[in-house]
């Protein structure tokens, strides 16, 4: 069994290969020639060794074929400025930029795809205003502005629009409130009920129910003055 020195060398040399072009056939050759005595999947193992070498390289570590791309252009970087190319190198790191997207977009479609607003770049609507257009555009089954609001809205964790985390609270906030009114509605409606069954000599009921009317509609100004001031109409 070879110790990790011997591992570490031959992914260094799996890495270069990778680097000069080869793919498993080629390693495999040169696995032979170099007596590894390696089967075809432990042959595998290091290529796999060695693209997660790049990952580690990269200052991005995304996905393995990202990194060979980038670890073959500094490659060519390198050998560029040494023969003292800078046109070349310049090339190398502006293709470079372009694979790791650096650059903006160069060319913007004029419309949504289906031609019926205009494009909107990423963030070029600030979230305190595409949040209301969305609720609008659910409210008023309009797919054409909700589309267009998910292409304005740059991506967050899990590949979700940053407009979605922000309406689900409202969502919740929403439900929240709605239960609450049900519950003082029901406290108003349970204490007139009482009052005609039992009477209310005392008032106990009289001031359950006015003090249930009190909270629904103190509640229901405060959730108003709430969604007018974020722009969403109820």
């Amino acid at each position: 069994m070879a110790s990790k020195s011997v591992i570490k060398s031959r992914v260094q040399e799996v890495l270069r290969l990778i680097l000069a072009g080869a793919e498993f056939p080629e390693v495999r050759q040169h696995a032979t020639q170099q007596g590894w005595e390696l089967s075809d999947r432990q042959v595998r193992r290091y290529i796999e060794a060695a693209y997660r070498q790049f990952t580690k390289l990269t200052v991005r570590a995304v996905e393995q074929l990202l990194g060979r791309h980038i670890m073959q252009r500094r490659s060519l970087f390198a050998r560029a400025l040494k023969n003292g190319d800078l046109r070349t190198a310049l090339a190398v790191l502006q293709d470079e930029a372009k694979l790791e997207g650096l650059y903006p977009p160069s060319k913007i479609a004029p419309t949504t795809p289906d031609g019926r607003q205009p494009y909107a770049p990423h963030c070029s609507i600030e979230l305190q205003e595409r949040l209301p257009r969305l609720v609008i555009a659910q409210s008023n089954h309009d797919d054409a502005e909700m589309r267009l609001l998910e292409q304005a809205s740059p991506r967050k964790f899990y590949a979700a629009p940053d407009i979605a985390m922000p309406l689900q609270r409202l969502n919740v906030m929403a439900l929240i409130y709605v239960n609450e009114q049900l519950e003082q509605a029901g406290q108003l409606l349970h204490a007139f009920a009482m009052t005609n069954w039992e009477g209310d000599p005392d008032g106990v009921w009289n001031a359950i129910a006015a003090a249930a009317a009190y909270r629904f509609r103190i509640g229901k100004l405060a959730w108003e003055e709430f969604t007018t001031e974020i722009g969403v109409p109820w």
